[in-house]
């Protein structure tokens, strides 16, 4: 069966063989972490995949106009969403209480 990836969970990852056949093949893979995953970066320096996962995405945060852009953009989707949902369901009943 032809494929494009390899994905797997902690029970295939536990093991770093998997990875380092998959890095040799060069094939490209996602694999969940544990949390207490030892890994390193910038140098050989080994720190649990939850510290290292919250320093990186402590680095990267977007900024507060990000943020509120995003929030607006939400709210009006979600706002939307909501006026079609009940639009629906009145045409529904509107037509259930005609029978």
């Amino acid at each position: 069966m032809p494929y494009r990836w390899v994905t797997g969970d902690t029970v295939y990852s536990g093991g770093r063989r998997l990875r380092f056949v998959l890095k040799q093949r060069g094939q490209p893979f996602v694999l969940t972490l544990a949390y207490d995953e030892p890994l390193w970066r910038d140098g050989p320096v080994y720190r649990p995949a939850a510290a290292l996962a919250s320093e990186l995405l402590w680095r990267t945060r977007p900024d507060a106009a990000h943020i509120l852009a995003w929030s607006r953009w939400r709210r009006r989707h979600q706002a939307q969403a909501m006026h079609c949902h009940y639009a629906k369901r009145e045409a529904q009943y509107t037509s259930e209480v005609r029978l």
